[in-house]
């Protein structure tokens, strides 16, 4: 086994993985590199800035939960319980997390095929493989775990076993919930009639929904003012089961009296040893045909992606071809789990968010608090916008091209204009997105007790809006695709073109938010009558852009 072919793998993995190259240099000469300097670094921090926010509103919120369960553990008799309840909440969440992105890191690369033919040994593939594996899961391990090493240092104070235990296992406590994902990974990819979809669809429902319920308890507590008389209600009921899963999950309890417990050497010890002995096997299981596995996969990913899983059929019509698109786009994103996870949880968040506020009883609050505003004549208006950012502020159109990648040159063979692409994917972005919007749209009438009558002009502008924030991310992707990603990863999460495309959709919404304002307030128009009058500037938003996605469909599919 040779280092330097690791290094070369692991650097050829993140080849092309530059966030900016690809959105900077359009229409940039080499002359200008001053400018493009420029916008390297303002991209750069407007996205440390966001996945800052993003991770320390998830870090406020599990820091919440983990000095609940610290004031739990004190009435209980466990001493440093957030680091327990820390330790197994990284793990879990990690391992889920691990079942459906390691698939695609370890069996489903679309590299995997050409690397197999090089003079490289099945042990420096698979090693690479499962160092892009833990890089991948190491931050959100990391997110979900400091939190509870801050609680334990605000209750118990700094201490030389705290910093080395944190230290040790931040770096390796990983290890075992991604050990454990490999072991399951392999029992499923073993048989011969391996599929992924329901393996990746039962754990992003139990990740999506124990995030939930952690956003949700947060909330309510926060709401109590921090009042540990619940909490002792609680410990008096299940103090008992709490001592019990202390002592049989070995692992978290090794962790947490690493730091706060007696006997933190020998426990360090024991957790260390068992972390290695749980890796060793892992790899060691996985390496077993780890080349033939790989290549069976792709050539039954293969067969079955020629005819997206279905007996081949021959369509005729207009809507016909339209629908036939349609499906191949969904049949594109099904083919991840990125893709899924990112697209299908966006569709989501609003039904995420309500089911967290009924659990945290914010719901009732919230109508108490905005009961004057439920007065103003402009309510169903403010209703729709928030509404219309939700369905429209997404990823899916701004990396469609990008998702297809190589299968973009199959689809520039194909008679068809660029148009018609256009067409099949906004359709399917309606599909998603326009529909929740519907759905929520109908909900908020009722919940709010709004005059069925706003439905007239709420449909069809929710449906303008959302069309013109489709047309506006094909416009921008299909000018600039991504499309030599190795990682599903980098199609969506890691594409500079889905970002703009919701800077646009924003942009977007904030004009008819101003329109709609002009028409209340100054002319004194009512919420209907404002709402109808809308409708007409957001059909002409989305005439523009349907053009410009057209223009860019004809640019992309023209280019040979």
């Amino acid at each position: 086994m040779k280092l330097n072919n690791i290094r070369l793998l692991l650097r050829a993995a993140g080849k092309g993985d530059s966030r900016w190259e690809q959105f900077v240099t359009i229409s940039l000469e080499s002359k200008k590199s001053n400018s493009r300097k420029k916008s390297r670094l303002v991209i750069q921090v407007v996205i440390a800035l966001s996945i800052l926010l993003a991770a320390g509103s998830m870090a406020f919120m599990l820091g919440v939960n983990y000095y609940q369960m610290e004031i739990l553990g004190s009435i209980v008799g466990i001493d440093g319980f957030s680091w327990f309840m820390g330790a197994v909440t990284a793990a879990l969440i990690t391992f889920m997390f691990g079942m459906f992105s390691g698939g695609s890191v370890l069996y489903h690369g679309k590299d995997l095929p050409l690397l197999l033919v090089l003079p490289l040994t099945q042990r420096e593939l698979l090693i690479s493989r499962l160092i892009l594996h833990y890089k991948a899961n190491f931050f959100m391990h990391t997110i979900l775990f400091l939190p509870a090493v801050a609680v334990a240092i605000h209750v118990h104070g700094i201490s030389f076993p705290i910093i080395v235990a944190a230290l040790v296992q931040i770096t390796i406590a990983p290890f075992i919930p991604l050990s454990l994902s490999l072991i399951v990974l392999h029992l499923f990819v073993k048989g011969k009639k391996h599929t992924r979809k329901s393996r990746e669809s039962w754990a992003i429902i139990f990740m999506l929904t124990l995030l939930v319920v952690m956003q949700g308890l947060a909330s309510r507590w926060m709401q109590s003012g921090m009042d540990s008389s619940n909490l002792e209600n609680f410990a008096n009921s299940f103090g008992i089961v709490l001592q019990g899963l202390q002592r049989i999950l070995l692992f978290p309890k090794w962790q947490m009296s690493m730091a706060l417990g007696p006997h933190s050497f020998v426990n360090g010890l024991y957790f260390l040893l068992a972390v290695a002995a749980i890796t060793i096997g892992a790899i060691y299981l996985v390496a077993t045909a780890y080349g033939e596995t790989v290549t069976r996969l792709w050539e039954t990913s293969t067969t079955v992606r020629k005819n997206n899983g279905k007996s081949s059929r021959s369509y005729t019509g207009h809507y016909a071809l339209e629908w036939s698109l349609v499906r191949r786009e969904y049949a594109i994103i099904n083919e991840h789990s990125a893709f899924k996870m990112e697209l299908y949880g966006e569709a989501v968040i609003p039904l995420i968010l309500v089911v967290v506020y009924a659990i945290s009883g914010v719901i009732g609050e919230f109508k108490v608090m905005l009961e004057p505003v439920f007065r103003l004549d402009t309510f169903p208006m403010i209703v729709t916008g928030a509404l219309l950012l939700t369905s429209s502020l997404s990823m899916m159109s701004g990396t469609s091209y990008s998702r297809e990648g190589k299968l973009l040159a199959l689809s520039r063979t194909m008679p068809l204009e660029g148009a018609s692409f256009v067409r099949g994917k906004m359709a399917a972005h309606l599909m998603l997105f326009y529909s929740t919007y519907l759905i929520f749209s109908l909900a908020a009438l009722a919940i709010f007790r709004l005059e069925l009558v706003h439905a007239v002009w709420m449909m069809p502008l929710g449906f303008f809006a959302v069309g013109s924030s489709a047309c506006f991310g094909l416009a921008i992707d299909g000018r600039n695709p991504r499309l030599d990603w190795k990682l599903p990863q980098q199609a969506v999460k890691q594409n500079l073109n889905g970002l703009a495309a919701m800077g646009i959709s924003f942009a977007n919404i904030a004009v008819l938010a101003g329109l709609g304002y002009l028409l209340a307030e100054p002319i004194g128009l009512s919420a209907l009558s404002s709402g109808l009058l809308l409708v007409a500037p957001s059909a002409c938003i989305w005439w523009l852009s349907w053009k410009l996605a057209v223009s860019g469909a004809r640019r992309l599919y023209q280019a040979q």
